[in-house]
């Protein structure tokens, strides 16, 4: 399957954070999970839930069948925690594949980047210590998918695995449709003694893949009843196989505490889901950035602001509608050339007359100096039902 289309910003480097980092606990439990579809907020709400149930920090789902990329709060429904969905998908309305994060807001805390590569791969990288942490999710093709495109898709996962830097702590995991077995003399740096059933020709192109860049599949190596290590059942209800894995670089292997899977998780689904919640508890400190609050008064961190910023427009690309974007340093627009003349170029240029008063209002009403303003103006503005016309969107961001 080929990558969807890039867009202006595909993958999103929020940099190094300006507020003050706190650490956070040194245990981190990351799972994978095929769950049929999660279109649905009912679905949505269902896996926050089984994440809480389960205590998963950040959850990698393959077949979200939602088009597009994007981001979704969920609010745990008894609890009302706050989770953060971020959905990489195919471009058409096919309802095909797709793939995706579900993250607590301690782990949204601690994320740097957000990268939805296509409908099969999506990456984040989170703040950590002593090593940041990149994580990919993955929906890999089944058996039956030509060999184009398998090597398209193996391809792809290894051009995003080379350009993570060498120093993260990387995690790879989601639903590979491949059975790769137990070692052998070849393969035990990579694979345990608990891998269940024959290699076949997937799990083959994975173990080449976790060879080539020093990874090890992480629920082969712990013992667990047979129900603990099958990840897969067919409709027939004899049929199990263990095709959903999560591995980690080679080095850090000893910082993984356990993985297994979990026959009782539930996606709430109508349909269900015929694969099982797979978690790694690792051993990982993730740095909290505490927010700071700006000169002018709003409590918001320079790298939320640019992360909203992104989505602003990845909204707007993805309903094909118009946006203008003006990036104003004061300093060298405002202090630098007269004013006046200022107002007046942007009058000639065409900026709506009550924009450029709004900016006036501005420049005179606030302290500005080394301060920077993203101003996003569109006829279009985002409420909880979609984008609505007959209205005008302005976004202020101090950096």
């Amino acid at each position: 399957m080929a990558a969807k289309s890039k867009n202006l910003f595909n993958a999103i480097n929020l940099g190094k954070p300006t507020t003050v980092i706190k650490q956070a606990k040194s245990m981190i439990n990351v799972g994978c999970w095929n769950v049929r579809s999660a279109k649905q907020e009912a679905t949505q709400a269902f896996l926050v839930h089984e994440m809480e149930k389960y205590n998963i920090d950040i959850l990698c789902i393959s077949e979200t069948r939602i088009s597009g990329s994007g981001s979704i709060v969920i609010t745990a429904p008894e609890t009302l925690h706050q989770f953060h969905f971020f959905y990489s998908g195919i471009e058409d309305n096919s309802g095909l594949y797709g793939v995706g994060f579900i993250m607590n807001q301690r782990t949204r805390n601690a994320l740097l980047e957000w990268e939805p590569v296509s409908c099969r791969l999506a990456r984040i990288r989170l703040k950590g210590n002593p090593a940041n942490v990149s994580i990919i999710s993955t929906y890999a093709p089944t058996r039956d998918a030509t060999e184009t495109t398998k090597d398209d898709f193996y391809g792809e996962l290894q051009q995003l695995s080379s350009s993570i830097a060498a120093r993260d702590y990387l995690i790879v995991a989601g639903d590979f449709n491949a059975r790769v077995g137990p070692s052998d003399q070849t393969t035990r740096q990579i694979l345990g003694k608990f891998g269940q059933g024959h290699r076949c020709e997937n799990g083959q192109r994975l173990v080449n893949y976790a060879l080539m860049n020093h990874l090890v599949i992480t629920n082969t190596l712990f013992q667990h009843k047979p129900s603990h290590l099958l990840t897969w059942h067919s409709n027939d209800g004899v049929t199990k196989a263990q095709i959903d894995f999560i591995l980690v670089r080679q080095r850090w292997r000893s910082s993984v505490q356990d993985s297994r899977s979990y026959n009782g998780a539930d996606t709430g689904s109508q349909s269900g889901s015929d694969h099982r919640l797979v978690a790694a508890k690792i051993l990982l400190r993730l740095a909290i950035r505490r927010k700071n609050k700006s000169k002018v008064g709003f409590d918001i961190g320079c790298t939320d602001n640019i992360f909203a910023f992104r989505l602003i427009i990845q909204q707007f690309e993805r309903y094909n509608l118009p946006l203008i974007l003006m990036l104003l340093d004061f300093i060298a627009a405002f202090d630098s050339v007269t004013r006046q003349k200022l107002w007046k170029i942007l009058e000639n240029d065409g900026m709506p007359l009550k924009f450029v008063e709004l900016m006036k209002a501005y420049y005179d009403a606030s302290d500005v100096n080394r301060n920077k303003f993203i101003l996003g103006l569109s006829p279009f503005k985002r409420n909880d039902f979609g984008w609505k016309t007959n209205a005008w969107l302005l976004a202020k961001y101090i950096f």
